[in-house]
């Protein structure tokens, strides 16, 4: 009941644009197609009082980073209309970019997936 009274206050309050409720938190090992790289990544489920039409937000604790990228490869797109979409998005957006590389003949590595730093992990 407590938490409830914290999400009323900041709802109402004047100076927060929008305030987020920690729903779950999940480890997946993902098969990225090579036997012996099953990369481990924790993804955190927000939900937004604020966001009607994609209240569902996630949060990885790691990011590919692929040979052919100067950077990690960090979704744009973190809210969804549900924690299923959510969840989805946030798998395949760490997946899709290692698969690629794989794909393309490069050898996969553990340093392909540096730690989300900006995550509360």
């Amino acid at each position: 009941m407590a938490g409830y009274k914290v999400l009323t206050i900041t709802d109402k309050n004047e100076t927060v644009t929008d305030s987020c409720r920690f729903l779950k938190e999940m480890v997946v090992v993902l098969d990225v197609g090579k036997n012996h790289l099953q990369p481990i990544v924790k993804i955190k489920l927000y939900k937004s009082s604020v966001r009607i039409n994609t209240p569902y937000g996630f949060e990885v604790s790691h990011h590919a980073h692929i040979p052919t990228e100067a950077g990690p490869c960090m979704p744009s797109k973190v809210w969804s209309m549900s924690e299923g979409e959510a969840v989805s998005k946030a798998i395949s957006k760490v997946k899709e970019h290692i698969k690629t590389a794989v794909s393309t003949g490069h050898q996969p590595s553990s340093n392909w997936l540096p730690s989300n730093l900006s995550s509360r992990h």
